[in-house]
């Protein structure tokens, strides 16, 4: 396999002064997608992601995808960029002095004007209910950042073949440190029951 892990806009070596939760990235995915496609047309594909990088992958399903995609594997993810920092603002010990129904948007506000995109376009949730391409939702139940109920709830919105697995003790995107054995397996029987042909080709 061949592995392409680009950063996320304003992250890393990309540029880009803001971050988008994974809405704009997720177009530079297809472009990168298109990119493969123009150098090997008969590539199998294969979306992961961890964290913004899972929000950014589950709207990239949401959107019309070459037949090459054949699977995704979300971990982590949250279900909307507004529904993480409601989330958020609820586990701050020290609370800002502005309530978060007033709070919030007031920062969908400034990201529409400095940013030039709604936060609560940034959803997952969404994107998911229109996807038709296999996911494999994995999320670690001790994680405090995004609470594992933003999996499940991906999981029953989401129309496509789907499967998921919840790592026991793990923290945010610490599943594959908990539990490389059986996260690298589920992985790989995921991929066999999508098309038995993309775990052949690998081995």
């Amino acid at each position: 396999m061949n592995v392409v892990l680009p950063d996320l806009r304003g992250h890393g070596k990309s540029e880009g002064t803001y971050v988008g939760y994974g809405y704009h990235d997720r177009l530079d995915v297809i472009i990168w997608i298109d990119r493969i496609l123009h150098l090997d047309p008969e590539a199998v594909i294969i979306l992961h992601g961890m964290s913004m990088g899972a929000a950014t992958v589950m709207m990239v399903t949401g959107e019309k995808l070459p037949s090459n995609v054949k699977a995704c594997v979300e971990d982590a993810g949250f279900t909307c960029a507004m529904d993480e920092f409601a989330h958020v603002y609820s586990t701050l010990k020290e609370k800002p002095p502005i309530p978060s129904d007033i709070l919030l948007p007031i920062m969908r506000r400034i990201a529409m004007v400095r940013a030039g995109y709604d936060l609560n376009l940034a959803s997952p949730l969404e994107a998911v209910k229109r996807s038709v391409t296999p996911t494999l939702f994995i999320h670690g139940d001790a994680d405090t950042f995004i609470p594992c109920r933003m999996m499940h709830k991906l999981f029953e919105a989401a129309s496509c073949e789907k499967m998921c697995m919840v790592v026991h003790g793990a923290k945010h995107v610490h599943s594959a440190i908990v539990d490389p054995k059986g996260y690298w397996a589920k992985i790989e029987s995921f991929l066999k029951l999508v098309d038995p042909a993309i775990v052949e080709r690998k081995m």
